[in-house]
């Protein structure tokens, strides 16, 4: 529930274009045979001159689906041909290796590396969450971990009393999420509490509930917010996520949203004065 209450923090902070792609009968055969695994078929196609970078929908190459399903001898074919490992699809923002990733795909994932693909933290999450050690090991050896990363991926392992991963962690140095148990006080937290907007247009609302502070992307069940110290709160037990009041002068300007490594910046919204 977490996780996916996790995705939807991200999803509604990002603003996606959704480009129509339209394939010639050439590419429509190229694309189904990555997807059914058909080694023989694509490398025919690439050798009849079929670009290996060519657009599916929504902007996805025939890297996708063959990190997606598993298909390791088509991925070194790819790669060895040329195939963008960074290329990102336009309705899900992800990448090559973020299927492979979802998937637990260990020896895919080492060849997209190898050739520089990036979103080192996002594998190291996987394989936590999917209790996957080889995974992990693989992640902590290819380095370039962010310390945050490292912090979230230990809470995460500690709770699920997964000990090999927990081991592994922190033997790379990671260390435990601080306590999200400050305590700040009702004046402060009211004057968190309003509405903030994103230039993507994406909103957030803090307000107090039966002296709680909640808060969330507007429209969403809301989280209580947990203070790790008087300006930055943690959303429920989601150590991956971190929002921080950005105080200018005696008043709340913005509040950011820190999440796997990329920032989004909401301002807060002013009242109108009758």
């Amino acid at each position: 529930m977490n996780s996916m209450r996790t995705a939807v923090l991200l999803l509604l902070t990002l603003a996606a274009s959704l480009p129509l792609y339209s394939q010639t009968p050439q590419e429509e055969e190229f694309f189904a045979a990555v997807r059914r695994g058909d080694l023989s078929a694509v490398r025919a196609a690439l050798d009849a001159g079929m670009d290996v970078n060519a657009k599916y929908r929504y902007g996805a190459t025939a890297l996708f689906p063959a990190c997606d399903r598993g298909h390791v001898e088509i991925v070194k074919l790819l790669l060895e041909r040329g195939a963008e490992v960074n290329v990102q699809d336009t309705f899900y923002r992800a990448t090559p290796l973020g299927w492979a990733a979802n998937k637990g795909h260990a020896e895919i994932i080492k060849l997209l590396l190898d050739k520089g693909a990036t979103g080192i933290d996002a594998v190291l999450m996987s394989g936590v969450s999917q209790n996957r050690p080889e995974i992990v090991r693989l992640a902590l050896a290819k380095g370039g971990v962010s310390a945050q990363t490292l912090t979230s991926a230990l809470g995460n392992a500690q709770r699920q009393k997964r000990e090999e991963i927990v081991k592994l962690l922190e033997d790379a140095g990671a260390t435990p999420p601080p306590k999200a148990d400050f305590q700040v006080d009702a004046a402060t937290l009211a004057g968190y509490a309003g509405t903030y907007r994103a230039e993507n247009g994406g909103e957030f609302v803090f307000f107090m509930r039966e002296g709680r502070f909640m808060g969330g992307p507007a429209g969403q069940n809301p989280f209580p917010m947990n203070a790790i110290n008087k300006t930055t709160f943690r959303p429920g037990e989601i150590d991956t996520v971190s929002l921080v009041f950005n105080v200018e002068g005696d008043k709340v300007a913005s509040v950011t949203l820190n999440q796997g490594g990329q920032q989004i910046v909401y301002k807060r919204v002013e009242e109108k004065q009758e």
